[in-house]
């Protein structure tokens, strides 16, 4: 039993929402597990579906109206996997707008607590709720956090959205999935949203580049683990925790500088257009009964998750260009199993700049554009959280 709260609850307290409890995960929220101690969740729009790994209980919760939002982290996609397979709305923030004081992490380069919600304005009102500058978390940024509710106006007209033609124009990507990216691109245009395509060279060996550096980064969380009792991890996380330890230097050096590369060529497309959007694409028929799919599938849904989530990382001490991603579904729908759950990801500039608030207006825009239910918590200004 924790002798105090993570700072996101504590946060939380102070913005008045009532906490249910905990939610069962991927072990150690690192995916891919085998058995899940407390059992595997269940996709609730399909029983025989997989919720999605890691932040699993977060999403199928959520999805099943049995809270009106959830606390996910996500390091490789652990908000963003879950959100998918569920058809929610998911925000992986910027590395440093949230406190992790409180949560295990696996990479402490990557990971990031955020919400897991129904519609991208419950993701704003709950981001602005945990978000902002704690001193028991030294890599947190002191600068304001904006009223992100606020900018949902709906118009995008002054927007303009970065098309990554690596993350559109590939074989990685199924072509139903792509033309529904494509349709909801266009919807963006419609509502008056600038269009422009940009490349991204290096996004295509971002899930290389992020195993590397995560691996090992795991390793040094769990050291203690390994040496005392590897024995009682999950049999997939004993694997990742064993190749982190016998990585070589030069391959983790070599991820590490990618990574910097990677993070510039982002910068100077987010500088050319202000906002970027990207085919995300997550297999939700995976059956839960079969440990989160085959391999080959799950090697495809975790490497295309690991694209996206590098996105936002940063190096210490450089907070300038972080990236914010929320999740708007395009064409088949995420909570029908039988299909793929298809995402458009936005990321845009840093905080507390001119354009903090494009990645939140222009899902919002999309989403409203393509779904009239409102939102419970955005009606009551009050949440029922699970965490």
């Amino acid at each position: 039993m924790p002798g105090e709260d993570a700072t996101v609850v504590a946060n939380l307290k102070r913005a008045g929402a009532v906490l249910l409890g905990k939610l069962n995960m991927s072990e150690f929220a690192m995916g891919d597990a085998f058995h899940h101690p407390y059992g595997r969740p269940h996709n609730p729009w399909d029983l025989s579906r997989n919720a999605g790994t890691s932040s699993s209980g977060s999403g199928a919760a959520t999805a099943a109206f049995l809270c009106a939002t959830s606390l996910g982290e996500d390091t490789g996609g652990s908000i963003r996997g879950p959100a998918a397979f569920c058809g929610l709305t998911g925000i992986r923030p910027s590395w440093g707008r949230v406190s992790r004081y409180g949560v295990l992490g696996a990479a402490w380069s990557m990971d990031i607590a955020g919400p897991i919600s129904r519609t991208v304005a419950d993701c704003a009102i709950m981001l602005a709720a945990i978000a902002g500058y704690d001193p028991k978390d030294p890599y947190t940024w002191d600068v304001p956090v904006p009223d992100y509710l606020a900018a949902m106006t709906g118009d995008i007209r002054d927007l303009k959205v970065g098309v990554i033609q690596e993350r559109v124009n590939t074989n990685a990507v199924d072509p139903d999935i792509r033309d529904g990216v494509v349709k909801a691109i266009s919807v963006l245009g419609e509502l008056g949203a600038h269009l422009e395509d940009v490349s991204i060279p290096l996004i295509a060996d971002s899930a290389a580049i992020s195993a590397a550096v995560t691996a090992v980064d795991a390793v040094n969380v769990h050291q203690n683990g390994i040496r005392d009792h590897l024995d009682q991890y999950d049999h997939n996380i004993q694997i990742r925790l064993l190749t982190g330890s016998i990585m070589p230097a030069q391959a983790h050096q070599k991820a590490v500088r990618l990574r910097e590369m990677l993070r510039r060529q982002i910068n100077r497309g987010v500088g050319e257009s202000g906002c970027l959007g990207n085919a995300h694409v997550v297999d939700s028929g995976i059956a839960a009964a079969h440990a989160g799919g085959n391999k080959q599938q799950r090697r495809g849904s975790r490497g295309l998750c690991r694209t996206a989530r590098l996105h936002g990382s940063l190096q210490p001490g450089q907070p300038s260009r972080p990236f914010r991603r929320l999740r708007i579904h395009a064409g088949k729908s995420a909570h029908r199993p039988s299909d793929r759950g298809q995402t458009l990801r936005r990321i845009n500039g840093f905080p507390g700049g001119p354009r903090l608030p494009a990645s939140h207006r222009m899902a919002h825009a999309a989403s409203a554009y393509l779904s009239s239910k409102r939102s419970a918590l955005s009606r009551r200004r009050s949440a029922l959280i699970i965490i």
